[in-house]
């Protein structure tokens, strides 16, 4: 019987052939993701029929199938976070131009940042003879917004304690309450302005109208389009990724479904 060989040619294949994942397993854990976040996936079978083993296929069939709340993104890497991001600073930048105006942007909500921020400025202005009276949020460069404790805890700094402030309504069914806590120290008085841009958060976009409406803050710049919905990212392959929400956050009195209206444009 005449002997087979595996010419050098097909061994280079044959090994990159059996590294490469199965699509299979991608497909599964796609919709396994979108299952756990509360969202009805149909059975294996009915998406094998609907796109072989297609992960990209599969993740646009689950996002047509949930609607609003859900979107297929190129995957450009930015805002994912290296592990250890949180030993960053808090803050991007604080300035504090003397005349009256203090801008902060913050990386992330922290109370014990922002308060010690604010803190900091008000006694060295003092020390010149000026007052600050005027407090600038900028929201538009949070690189971590979605976590509801340290917004609550950061928008209590300039609203004090709220009972049931705001609700999130996760799409599996359940509803929390959240209220926010009294701080140690309430800030202020400032007059606030929260900027904002099309791209901010569910939480940033509840932050922004809790101030308004209870710390009489004015929010600038340009509508969002969060409209509540607090989003988790799903690898699909190299290139894509699936944005599904979790849940929908809500302001009593406030419609968020158009996300926040500003008050007017950021000056130039």
């Amino acid at each position: 019987m005449p002997r087979k060989w595996i010419t050098p040619v097909v061994l280079p294949l044959l090994a990159i052939s059996l590294a490469m994942p199965v699509a299979a397993d991608d497909i599964a854990d796609i919709a396994a993701q979108v299952a756990a976040a509360g969202h009805d996936v149909p059975p294996a079978s009915v998406l094998r029929h609907a796109c072989d083993t297609d992960p990209l296929c599969v993740a646009r069939f689950l996002k047509d199938r949930i609607g609003p709340g859900a979107e297929l993104l190129p995957d450009t890497g930015e805002g994912l976070k290296t592990r250890g991001w949180k030993a960053r600073p808090a803050l991007h930048r604080v300035v504090n131009d003397m005349k009256g105006t203090l801008f902060i942007v913050p990386a992330r909500f922290d109370a014990k940042a922002i308060a010690g921020a604010i803190a900091g400025a008000v006694g060295d202005a003092a020390g010149q003879g000026a007052a600050t009276g005027r407090l600038v949020l900028d929201l538009r460069d949070l690189d971590d917004a979605e976590n509801l404790d340290a917004m609550r805890r950061t928008a209590a700094l300039f609203t004090g304690r709220h009972e049931r402030a705001f609700r999130e309504d996760h799409t599996g069914g359940r509803a929390v309450d959240w209220l926010i806590p009294k701080p140690a120290k309430r800030l202020g008085p400032f007059a606030i302005e929260v900027w904002t841009d099309a791209e901010i958060s569910a939480a940033a976009e509840a932050f922004a109208q809790l101030l308004r409406l209870h710390a009489g803050a004015k929010i600038m710049g340009r509508a969002s389009l969060a409209r509540g919905f607090v989003m988790k990212s799903i690898p699909v392959m190299p290139g894509w990724v699936l944005r599904i929400a979790t849940g929908r956050l809500s302001v009593p009195g406030v419609d968020l479904t158009a996300g926040v209206q500003p008050d007017a444009p950021i000056p130039e």
